[in-house]
């Protein structure tokens, strides 16, 4: 047997066919040897898992940074002037940049990697003719296993013994319906993979009853690996950040050429010599380049994602912390998301007494209670579940009521009578038979109907009532289950045929009434989704459940109940991807969607320029989860669809994708903060240094000076801006366009309008100084440098917000901004007045008047950027008004 298992399909050929093919026996199953041979064959029965995660890929990953260029590049031109301190302080700025982010996202994975390891999977299989308990993983073709209720199925196999055997494949197929499997031997070859009932698929779930099947394809030959194929072959899109970061890397790399290359050129042109100009040229663009810059985004972003962490988010790549701040739709799961995931029954609706319907909501039931320490749990099936809780809530004692009522005969739920039935004796000769099911198929069941008397003959009329009733509830987004009851006097145990009820006891029940169910909305979604609306940002739902049910929902939730505004994917499938595009703009709810439709819808979404958020948790989620700009899993999802998002939910409420949005937008405005106030300060240099060369005159500041600023005393202000809280209005803006830059019309102003005109004083006053004053070169030069030190104080404090004034904001609300403040000042100083460092900057100590003129400067340069906010926050509020 040398041929893959991935290349045949199995459930359209005879088992016979499939046993010789696998050379197996499927009563005494494969030989140790033959097990051990097969094993070494095909390999272990996993998911091959991406190198992502390595330790190797995270670090390189962190270097895939045009910024991070800008710096290696600078270390190599301070190595050309052998100055080798600078050069050990730039490279330090890379590592940094390196650690921050390789320890964030290694901390993801390890989280991660810890919760998929605390799940063990076991198979039990027949080996030598003994049934035996095994690890999945050695789980090979061939192999016959074992099918118990509440187990996950181990791998692909074809089915070859039932007993009211259902499963739950809701994670590969999206359909939340349990499937009844047989050991139908040949199905067509086009028969989809949700309804091929003689096939039961790795990653499923038994949900009743036990069976045996034998295993034709394990790892990625089967149907969850080959989704996991078809994932890993989605190419990743360069995040909103990515696109930003090397935009904004590509124009820092333009000005630093640029101004190196004028400088060097305007020193020749002006009779200096190259050996004199080179080294200031290259002195310029380090000057010029943000050595903090790559740290800082990176320790914002992972500040980002530990907040996130903390909002019960793990975010597995770093720059998807910001990517969430630019969300401006949330696709998203109804259930579990919105809401709570587990059925509850809201109303009983019956014409007689309700406590009448309790026997039935328990025994025409196939949930199972459990009793574990003194805690009682019931497992089964949500309806089914309800079904008990409420019947346990009411008082019920199911053990009592089976001691009464001996049970005989038990029908599971069939997809062909749609009811439960269960038989129990109620004396020698009589009997009660209680089911539950669907409103239309107990109604063809029963002639008579509760009453508070006594039962009356269900005519026509009362039928109606009853018909009005059930859509009525359905049309408000309730599951309707019907129970019904008959008694039967000449009690034989021939009641059943098979799995169902013989025909001349189908009929004559007593209909007790209804019951509806609904999965509540969770607690806090209903504030999460109008903070998402106050945001800009649209909330869509993508649903497996009926229109009218997600309709219901929806409608509770704020959505839009307007014609067109909901649709089914049988209607997506119709539509060519120009229609779909259309379409998404206006609508807000589909119903029935398949994987294929959430990709397609993603993409669709995309077309307009949206960055998309999607949920999911099944396998069959995978693809669409890799291809959306944000992929959002539950941590109760596979491990296909974890892998293939960038945000992990710890807690599956929709609040904590609102609440990672908002981190996400508080870390945006703090890289813009970081950059503004770094470039402010680079550019500044590069200009005075530029005008000291067309003016022929000594340079303000020497290269050690320009040095000393940009990487000792921004450093501490530029690390404690990575901690900004947020701004109150954060979650009350249009989410940021996915082109949008990372310097704004308002930074760029700030930076190059503000800096030049700094520029224009300080370059004055260095004139006034070095041709009036009596001051030397050194005295003068150590003013500029504690003005241009003294800005960072000053400055620091101007970029807590790009949108308020600095006299209306809360100063104190970042005690590391202060403390990183004092620090700043504090090395200023120390430049200035120890003589160690005065021999090595070329500094002198000042005087008290000598200061005078430095806050003078300072406060100038505050007042320029407070103007130039000024105006910025009136131009908004004028377009606002308008």
């Amino acid at each position: 047997m040398t041929e893959r298992t991935h290349t045949m399909t199995w459930h359209d050929r005879p088992l016979r066919e499939i046993t010789e093919k696998l050379v197996s026996n499927t009563q005494a199953g494969l030989t140790a040897t033959e097990a051990g041979r097969r094993l070494a064959q095909y390999g272990e029965n996993t998911i091959p898992r991406t190198a992502s995660g390595s330790w190797f890929n995270l670090v390189m990953r962190q270097l895939k940074s045009p910024l991070v260029y800008i710096l290696i590049i600078g270390a190599v031109l301070t190595a050309l002037l052998h100055e080798w301190i600078d050069m050990v302080v730039i490279l330090s700025a890379v590592v940094i940049n390196i650690f921050v982010g390789f320890f964030q996202e290694f901390r993801s994975n390890n989280i991660l990697e810890s919760l998929r390891k605390a799940v063990r999977t076991v198979a039990i299989v027949i080996r030598d003719g003994n049934l035996m308990e095994i690890d999945a993983r050695f789980v090979i073709p061939g192999d016959i296993i074992i099918l118990k209720q509440g187990w996950q199925v181990p791998a692909d196999a074809r089915v070859i013994e039932v007993h009211d055997l259902t499963t739950d494949e809701s994670i590969l197929t999206g359909e939340s319906e349990f499937i009844a499997k047989d050991t139908t031997d040949i199905l067509d070859t086009r028969t989809p993979l949700g309804d091929r009932r003689n096939m039961v698929h790795m990653g499923t779930t038994v949900e009743s009853g036990n069976g045996a099947a034998i295993v034709v394809a394990t790892g990625k030959d089967s149907a969850f690996g080959d989704i996991a194929v078809t994932t890993e072959s989605i190419i990743d899109e360069p995040t909103p950040l990515q696109y930003r970061m090397k935009k904004l890397g590509t124009r820092i790399s333009l000005f630093v050429a640029a101004a190196s290359i004028a400088i060097f050129a305007i020193g020749i042109s002006e009779n200096h010599t190259v050996e004199e100009m080179l080294p200031t040229a290259i002195a310029v663009a380090v000057a010029a380049i943000p050595e903090g810059l790559p740290a800082a985004i990176s320790i914002v972003l992972a500040i980002s994602a530990e907040r996130i962490l903390k909002e019960k988010g793990v975010v597995k790549r770093l720059v998807a912390a910001e990517t969430l701040g630019s969300a401006s739709v949330i696709c998203t799961d109804k259930t579990g998301t919105l809401t709570e995931g587990k059925m509850q029954i809201e109303k009983m609706v019956t014409e007689g007494d309700s406590a009448r319907m309790l026997p039935a909501l328990a025994l025409a039931n196939e949930a199972i209670i459990e009793r574990k320490g003194g805690e009682t749990a019931v497992r089964g099936e949500t309806t089914d579940c309800a079904k008990m809780e409420k019947f346990l809530d009411e008082g019920g004692d199911l053990d009592a009521l089976l001691v009464r009522f001996p049970r005989t005969a038990f029908l599971p739920f069939n997809s062909k009578t749609k009811y439960i039935a269960s038989i129990h004796s109620d004396g020698p000769s009589t009997a009660r038979i209680y089911v539950s099911g669907s409103p239309e198929s107990l109604l063809r069941l029963s002639s008579h109907a509760a009453s508070k008397n006594s039962d009356v003959p269900l005519d026509k009329k009362q039928s109606r009532m009853f018909i009005a009733t059930y859509e009525q509830l359905a049309a408000k987004g309730y599951r309707v289950i019907a129970f019904a009851q008959k008694n039967i006097d000449a009690y034989t145990r021939d009641i059943t045929d098979g799995s169902i009820l013989k025909e001349k006891y189908a009929n004559g029940f007593t209909l007790l009434g209804f019951v509806a169910l609904r999965d509540p909305i969770r607690k806090d979604v209903h504030e999460s989704i109008k903070t998402a609306r106050k945001a800009g940002i649209r909330t869509i739902m993508l649903t497996g459940d009926h229109i009218l049910t997600a309709q219901a929902i929806g409608g509770e939730l704020g959505f839009s109940t307007a014609p067109g505004t909901a649709i089914e994917g049988t209607a997506i499938e119709d539509m060519t991807d120009e229609e779909l595009a259309d379409v998404v703009v206006r609508t807000e709810i589909y119903a029935r969607v398949s994987p294929s439709h959430k990709m397609r819808i993603v993409s669709a979404l995309q077309h307009h320029g949206n960055v998309v958020a999607m949920t999911g948790d099944g396998i069959n989620d995978a693809p669409a989860i890799k291809s959306a700009d944000i992929g959002i899993a539950v941590d109760s999802g596979t491990d296909i669809a974890k892998s293939a998002s960038d945000l992990i939910l710890l807690d599956n409420g929709f609040s904590v994708i609102v609440s990672a949005i908002k981190e996400g937008r508080i870390a945006f405005d703090n890289i813009r903060k970081v950059t503004v106030f770094l470039l402010a300060g680079s550019f500044t240099e590069v200009i005075l240094i530029l005008s000291s060369l067309i003016l022929r005159v000594p340079l303000p500041v020497t290269a050690a000076q320009i040095l000393w600023t940009n990487l000792v005393a921004d450093t501490f202000p530029n690390i404690a801006l990575s901690f900004e809280p947020g701004e109150d209005d954060v979650m009350r803006r249009l989410p940021s366009k996915k082109r949008e830059p990372i310097l704004d019309t308002e930074s760029k102003v700030i930076i190059y309008i503000v800096g030049i005109l700094t520029d224009i004083v300080l370059m004055t006053v260095f004139l006034v100084l070095f041709k009036t004053s009596s001051f030397e070169i050194e005295r003068i030069r150590t003013i500029i440098f504690s003005t241009l030190g003294l800005s960072t104080f000053f400055y620091a404090f101007s970029v807590k917000s790009l949108r308020r004034s600095l006299f209306r904001i809360n100063i104190f609300n970042n005690t590391k901004l202060l403390w990183a403040s004092l620090a700043a000042i504090g090395t200023m100083i120390a430049a200035i007045y120890l003589p160690a460092l005065n021999i090595i900057l070329k500094t002198v100590p000042l005087r008290v008047s000598d200061w005078a003129i430095v806050l003078t400067l300072g406060i100038i340069e505050i007042v320029a950027i407070e103007i130039a906010k000024w105006w910025f926050i009136r131009k908004s509020l004028t377009l606002q008004m308008e």
